[in-house]
């Protein structure tokens, strides 16, 4: 690959991770998931770590949790000692998984966390506003459940 190649190549993987970000990975789960899109085979760590500029041990450990997710697999290639990973599913799918879990642990903490400082408190004024943030953080919930039944869109009836 040519270096005008590599650096669309860097732009596409860049630009995807600020992409991802915004969904709830962090940057390099979002470089890791371009770099996969991009090169549409399994790839090794060694290449991932070059593709992305993160050490071979940061890969290693955002990889496991990708897996945990279900978003890639890992694989071994005949007698070769490397390991490579490939995208396991569809990728909206799981971005949108991520999202929910992470609102949805969010929503859950921050639920926890008032309830405690509800039982601190006997002031009128403190107990009337968790109250109210209680039952927002409950509508949140409410919706994000809502959004988590919607079907994505299919890849065929994009234009």
């Amino acid at each position: 690959m040519g270096k005008e190649e590599e650096a669309i190549e860097k732009k596409v993987i860049d630009t995807f991770a600020g992409v991802a970000g915004s969904l709830g990975y962090s940057d390099l789960h979002g470089k890791i998931l371009a770099a996969l899109l991009i090169a549409q085979e399994p790839i090794s760590l060694q290449e991932l770590a070059h593709k992305t500029n993160y050490s071979l041990s940061t890969i290693s450990l955002s990889i496991d949790l990708l897996e945990v997710l279900g978003v890639i697999k890992k694989l071994k290639k005949g007698s070769d000692r490397k390991v490579y990973v490939l995208l396991n599913a569809d990728l909206l799918d799981c971005l949108k998984k991520a999202v929910i879990a992470k609102l949805d642990t969010s929503i859950n903490t921050s639920l926890s966390d008032l309830q405690q400082e509800k039982q601190k408190t006997k002031n009128k004024k403190l107990l009337r506003t968790i109250g109210i943030l209680e039952r927002e953080i409950r509508r949140l919930h409410t919706f994000m459940d809502s959004v988590s039944k919607i079907d994505l869109p299919s890849k065929n009836n994009l234009h």
